[in-house]
């Protein structure tokens, strides 16, 4: 750990341009946006799991129903971690989720969670 958040960015822009995408960084404050034909995507990239990083997506969410949150994948992951309530509440709140990790000299990232649309209220 210890890495800075922009660290997590080529990893993702990668993602996203292996899978055609177009990538910008800092649009409109988020962090990655990724656009791919009508299809827009965000991501808001942190080192650690955080309270800010669930309200920043939930924020982008008013531009497009495709959000993900990206952090650096913690040391220890296991039940009852606080990683595994982080991606209970992710899910719970129908964000995506990315985790980045860095291994032998290069970034690996794993898309654990896919964005759920949100129900129309009635």
């Amino acid at each position: 750990m210890g890495r800075a958040e922009t660290e997590l960015y080529p990893a993702l822009r990668d993602w996203f341009v292996e899978r055609g995408f177009t990538v910008r960084g800092e649009v409109d404050h988020a962090d990655l946006a990724a656009r791919r034909g009508d299809e827009t995507v965000i991501v808001e990239l942190k080192t650690k799991l955080s309270m800010h990083v669930l309200a920043q997506g939930l924020r982008r969410r008013r531009l497009t129903p495709l959000v993900y949150v990206a952090v650096e994948r913690p040391e220890k992951v296991r039940r009852g971690s606080p990683y595994a309530d982080f991606k209970a509440v992710v899910k719970e709140l129908g964000l995506g989720l990315f985790v980045v990790s860095f291994e032998g000299g290069f970034a690996h990232v794993q898309e654990v969670l896919r964005p759920k649309p949100r129900k129309a209220k009635l």
